[in-house]
């Protein structure tokens, strides 16, 4: 992988990371009162968010993905920005070899990743 394709990756997760920390901290920079209420029933994002974490335990990058991408196509939420930046972070540390192994490439990262951008409107 070149240096300026990794390093570019990382800018975009940087950027993922930047708009979701906006949508969560006010403009004083405390978080909004209705972030600190703790749910004990699981949202669908935290269904979404085990499903992908299953798929990616066993290697099935490509099925986390498309998980993750419908459900993002479906509803922009700040929870499945932070979802996508972990699955984003996890994946790009994967060698060559594991995301071949995976049917994943460096590419698909980037073009999701600026795929998530738009729907977001993130800019990095």
């Amino acid at each position: 992988m070149a240096a300026y394709e990794d390093d570019y990756i990382k800018k975009l997760i940087a950027a993922m990371g930047d708009t979701l920390a906006g949508a969560l901290i006010g403009k004083n920079g405390d978080m909004d009162s209705e972030n600190k209420e703790i749910d004990i029933v699981l949202s669908e994002e935290d269904l979404v968010h085990f499903r992908i974490q299953k798929f990616l335990r066993d290697r099935e990058v490509n099925m986390a993905e498309n998980i993750l991408l419908e459900a993002i196509e479906k509803k922009q939420s700040p929870k499945y920005l932070q979802i996508a930046k972990e699955f984003y972070d996890q994946i790009n540390k994967y060698t060559e070899k594991q995301l071949e192994e995976c049917n994943f490439s460096r590419q698909e990262i980037i073009e999701d990743l600026e795929h998530i951008q738009k729907l977001y409107n993130c800019n990095a």
